[in-house]
């Protein structure tokens, strides 16, 4: 059995599995939870007695939604900022790190031989 092997194998699916979450499910998560959030502003603006505040409260809502937008905050947190280097980095770290458990897992089963 080639542990070595099948380590490589698993661990560039699970990377690949990893990257695509980083770069498209966590954007869509949170755009999905963005848009929950401005229905629920909308639903707390259409319940405004009077015309003038509800249009205000709308206005209030639209203006904020347009600057801390799911889009923006993908572009300012995954590409420009610290978390770009996340998907790449927490990979290119661990590998090396399961390499040497595994070698060391088989050294202590060989009975601390160097053979």
């Amino acid at each position: 059995m080639n542990c070595r092997r099948g380590l490589k194998r698993a661990y560039l699916v699970l990377t690949a599995v990893w990257i695509a979450y980083w770069l498209a499910a966590l954007p869509l998560q949170k755009m999905q939870e963005d848009a929950k959030l401005r229905a629920a502003l909308v639903k707390v603006c259409s319940e405004r007695p009077d015309e003038l505040s509800r249009q205000r409260c709308f206005d209030e809502e639209e203006r904020a939604s347009r600057a801390e937008g799911a889009a923006d905050f993908f572009f300012r947190a995954y590409v420009l900022g610290p978390y770009s280097l996340l998907p790449f980095l927490t990979p290119a770290v661990l590998y090396p790190l399961l390499l040497g458990a595994m070698r060391a897992a088989s050294w202590v089963r060989r009975g601390f031989r160097e053979t």
